[in-house]
């Protein structure tokens, strides 16, 4: 309908208005990587340029990237999914481990091939969440079909089943699994760009001016790739 289409034309322009006078910066990110990367980038970012206004908030990726469509955010920090009206920027890395319990017969390796996990029952990711097919295509980039018993939200429920013996975890290597004494963190034998953590931003509204020099900040002061967050 040619009045629909010229009214969410004229909408969008006055969003773009908006964005581009606008000083503060709202952005979404992932809880993971709250302590260990984006406040310690904030703390410096606030000393050398105090000017700037930065408001966050955290979320699952699900969510943030529906803010990021709907405007409510400048910009977020998650997985990638597959979406044309959004622009995604690698950022950094969390690296892919395996973890079991004290007693498992798994627990002693400090690095495991995937072919020696399959045989055991495996407690990872739900399949709606994005990082779920970066845990799932490990295995099919081998010709794998490991026995996925069950799918979870976050690496807090994983880790909480593996310490109480349900089965193996593959989970993000972060803060979550930290209070976990129970657990041993084993190195996957796999390349180390598997769960990769983007900026993502919607392709059909303008940046604000601040909003892009803070990705900018972001790109050429703390691109990383490796396997530590």
């Amino acid at each position: 309908d040619k009045s629909l289409k010229t009214l969410n034309e004229g909408i969008l322009k006055v969003q773009n208005i908006k964005k581009t006078q606008q000083k503060k910066i709202e952005i979404c990110v992932i809880p993971t990587i709250i302590n260990t990367y984006l406040m310690p980038i904030l703390k410096t970012l606030s000393k050398e340029h105090p000017e700037i206004d930065i408001h966050f908030r955290s979320d699952r990726t699900i969510d943030i990237i529906e803010g990021v469509k709907k405007n409510i955010y400048d910009f977020g920090i998650c997985s990638k999914v597959d979406n044309s009206s959004l622009t995604f920027l690698p950022l950094l890395t969390e690296e892919l481990v395996l973890i079991t319990a004290k007693n498992h017969p798994l627990s002693q390796k400090k690095i495991i091939n995937l072919e020696d996990i399959i045989e055991y029952p495996v407690i990872t990711y739900h399949h709606d969440i994005p990082i779920f097919k970066s845990v799932n295509d490990l295995f099919e980039k081998k010709h794998l079909k490991p026995n996925i018993r069950y799918g979870l939200d976050d690496e807090t429920s994983i880790a909480s089943m593996v310490s109480l013996d349900f089965g193996v975890g593959i989970v993000a290597n972060n803060v979550n699994l930290k209070p976990f004494d129970n657990i041993e963190v084993i190195h996957l034998n796999i390349k180390q760009d598997s769960r990769i953590i983007y900026i993502v931003y919607n392709s059909n509204t303008e940046l604000s001016l601040p909003a892009q020099n803070f990705i900018d900040y972001l790109i050429d002061n703390h691109y990383e790739l490796s396997s530590n967050e």
